[in-house]
């Protein structure tokens, strides 16, 4: 091979050479898995009531007294662990609900605060936690989408709760609950 076909044949091997360096480097940042959680949530909320929504209740039934609210979060991997702690105001003790979301957006089984089971799927968008599951009662049935996000300034965890009953194509009922970082002393 004379030194101009060498020359020639180098010219032509360049851009093969950079198309597959390029596939490689594509390959392996799709390989990688992009965080999609913020690392931020996880510890210890408590939930401001001066600021938060009311409870949803059923329609026709008498008011409801706000329930403390504990929630400690978490993050393993993608997933998220969520333990919150339930007091009711005319009870003495407080009751735990561990929860378990693992965010692949598939079907899951979690805990209600029924005491049962319920379906849900999770996943993260945006740096936002997305549940969503249907609550049944004997009296109703309502689709419901939760989105978890740290405020702007991000001092607060907000949980807005989108209801709507199973089938009326009504608007949703719109909830949001603010969260603080817990305080050791409390």
């Amino acid at each position: 091979m004379s030194p101009s076909t060498s020359r020639i044949a180098s010219h032509r091997s360049l851009p093969i050479v950079a198309a597959l360096g390029a596939a490689f480097l594509i390959a392996s940042l799709a390989a990688a898995p992009a965080t999609a959680q913020d690392e931020r949530f996880a510890g210890s909320w408590e939930r401001d009531e001066t600021r938060s929504d009311a409870p949803w209740r059923p329609p026709g039934s008498p008011p409801t007294k706000r329930t403390e609210t504990k929630i400690d979060i978490s993050l393993v991997g993608e997933d998220v662990m969520m333990v919150f702690t339930l007091r009711p105001p005319d009870w003495d003790t407080s009751v735990q609900v561990p929860a378990n979301y693992i965010t692949d957006n598939k079907p899951q089984q979690a805990p209600d605060f029924l005491g049962g089971q319920r379906e849900v799927r999770a996943r993260w968008r945006k740096k936002k936690l997305n549940i969503a599951y249907t609550v049944k009662t004997p009296w109703f049935e309502a689709d419901v989408q939760e989105v978890w996000e740290i405020s702007k300034n991000g001092q607060d965890l907000i949980q807005t709760t989108f209801g709507r009953t199973a089938g009326s194509g009504q608007r949703p009922d719109v909830r949001k609950y603010y969260h603080v970082r817990a305080t050791a002393d409390q």
